[in-house]
């Protein structure tokens, strides 16, 4: 026969006493004197038998508890790293003849044309500190180039990695992005004037 230990007896014994003054016949005729501890209503005598029965694992914390610390909002600012990524989006090529039409999937393709003129841009404005590689970087950016327009997005690594290197997602990019940035169409649009106007909003909207 297995022992309770002490202290499990000493507070049922103590639960079953409370019960029974709470459910005796005069204990609410009884008068409360000045200084004593009142009588405990049913209803608070079975909320104390629930949290000595429950684990404190799963009580509700009080509401005087601290709220947890949020993360500070980012914020740009001079010397951050920049990592650089500029893409192309190939349409699919769609081939037809008497049998039969099919046409293959779009991909993205590297530009590093682009990714070489706005990094020279990006130095040469010397704001941020461009590197080569995005583990060492405070924020990606991450260019979508075509021969009229081309869109920047300021992303942290975690949400380039989920939604345009794992699986890509141009809403959830723009979702995630600290700060988003379009220039075009141009008459005559070429690398060099799509760069140099996408990294002259950049530099409007972070340091104005």
């Amino acid at each position: 026969m297995t022992r309770r230990p002490p202290a499990a007896r000493l507070t049922f014994s103590c639960l079953l006493g409370l019960l029974l003054l709470a459910s005796s016949p005069g204990a609410a005729a009884r008068p409360e004197e000045k200084g004593t501890v009142t009588a405990l209503e049913k209803g608070e005598v079975k909320a104390a038998a629930a949290r000595l029965t429950t684990p404190a694992a799963l009580q509700t914390p009080s509401a005087s508890a601290p709220p947890a610390p949020s993360a500070p909002p980012f914020a740009f600012r001079a010397g951050q790293a920049i990592y650089i990524v500029a893409y192309r989006t190939v349409l699919p090529t769609v081939t037809a003849d008497a049998a039969a039409s099919s046409a293959g999937p779009d991909y993205r393709d590297s530009a590093l044309d682009v990714e070489r003129e706005l990094r020279k841009k990006i130095e040469k404005w010397g704001f941020f500190t461009v590197v080569d590689r995005p583990s060492r970087a405070d924020f990606i950016f991450l260019v979508n180039f075509d021969d009229g327009a081309a869109e920047g997005l300021a992303l942290p690594l975690g949400a380039y990695q989920r939604h345009y290197k794992d699986e890509f997602d141009l809403d959830a990019l723009r979702d995630a992005a600290h700060g988003r940035f379009l220039a075009g169409p141009l008459k005559l649009p070429t690398v060099g004037r799509l760069t140099e106007r996408l990294v002259r909003q950049f530099r409007e909207r972070v340091a104005p």
